[in-house]
Parts: C-alpha cells; sequence; structure tokens
C-alpha cells in the first residue's frame, strides 16, 4: 500500500476546506486497526469511539450525517 507525503494531505486539506478530524496514516497502522481497505476513507465515529459508518461515498456522506444529526436532536 503507498502513503502520501503528510504535507500533500495538509495542502488538500487546506484547499478543499475541509472541516472534520484527518488521520494522516505514514505507516498503515490505522488501516489495520479499522480494518481500511482503501484511502481515503470516509468514517464516522460516534463520541464514544464506536464506528456508525464507513465507505462512505457522494450523497451517502450527506444523508447518514442528516441522519445522525437529527437523532441526536
Amino acid at each position: 500500500m503507498g502513503y502520501d507525503k503528510q504535507e500533500n494531505t495538509a495542502k488538500a486539506v487546506e484547499k478543499l476546506g475541509i472541516k472534520y478530524p484527518i488521520i494522516y496514516e505514514a505507516d498503515g497502522s490505522a488501516s489495520k486497526a479499522y480494518g481500511l481497505q482503501f484511502i481515503p476513507q470516509i468514517i464516522i465515529v460516534g463520541p464514544d469511539g464506536t464506528i456508525l459508518a464507513n465507505g462512505l461515498r457522494g450523497e451517502e456522506i450527506d444523508r447518514m450525517v442528516g441522519e445522525l444529526l437529527s437523532s441526536v436532536r
């Protein structure tokens, strides 16, 4: 598995205006810990550390975040 340089990731985060936390993985540890098959991958983690959803793409992200936010209101 190839890994990007941290400075490239930081530039992309800034350019894209990403506001959510990013895990930078230089050694493969996050892939192993979370069972990730590809990077980048969207993972929604609950306040207790439980993975609520992963592998989301496009409109699935908006739908899932909307569902989760409406359940806590």
